[in-house]
Order: C-alpha cells, then structure tokens, then sequence
C-alpha cells in the first residue's frame, strides 16, 4: 500500500488503515521513508530544485500529518452530509404529515408566529 499512497491513489478507507498501522510497524514505516526519500528525491531532480530541503525526514513527518488531517476533515464532511440528510427528511416527514392532515404541525407553527 505504500506505492498507492505515496501516489495519492489509495481509497480513504484504505489509508486509515494504512496510517494506524504504519503508526505501529517499525518495519512499515521504516519501508515508507526509505520510499519517500527516493521518490521525494526523484522528484526533486526532475524539477532541477536546488533550493529545496533536503532533509526528507520531517517531510515526511509532514505528510503524514496532512494524511491524518485530510482524512479527519473527510469524516467531518461524511458526517456532516449525513446530518443535513437525517434533518431534510425529518422535515420532509413532517411536511407529508402535515399535507396529509395526520399531524398539523406547521398549522402548529403558524399560529404560533401569527401567520
């Protein structure tokens, strides 16, 4: 899975599993930095970037961090969809019951606020 998430090809889904283990493996991230600072490098190259830091470490550090960030703010977005659907079909419920006669609370509402 390194490759995949290196080239940012890897499902949400799968990165998290990714980041929680490469947070617990040696191995594995040991294997992620070494493949980080060759692409990085390759990169690098490729852009003729001499003023570039090449101290790969804390970037990779740094990517990792805007991983578990993006995926956060990700969760955030899922959760908040799900919320906003939850309340349009509450209140889409509530309107067929009202048009309908079973349940009158927008007649509720209405005299309420004086309309």
């Amino acid at each position: 899975m390194i490759g995949a998430y290196l080239n940012n090809t890897i499902s949400d889904k799968d990165k998290a599993a990714f980041l929680k283990h490469i947070d617990n493996c040696d191995k594995c991230y040991q294997e992620l930095e070494t493949d980080f600072m060759v692409d990085t490098t390759v990169h690098y190259l490729n852009e003729d970037a001499l003023d570039r830091s090449y101290n790969l470490q804390p970037l990779l550090k740094t990517h990792l961090k805007k991983s578990r960030e993006e995926l956060s703010m990700e969760h955030r977005r899922k959760i908040f969809r799900i919320a906003v659907f939850a309340a349009t079909g509450i209140l889409l419920i509530f309107l067929i019951l009202d048009l309908t006669g079973a349940y009158r609370i927008f007649a509720v509402i209405r005299s309420l606020l004086g309309i």
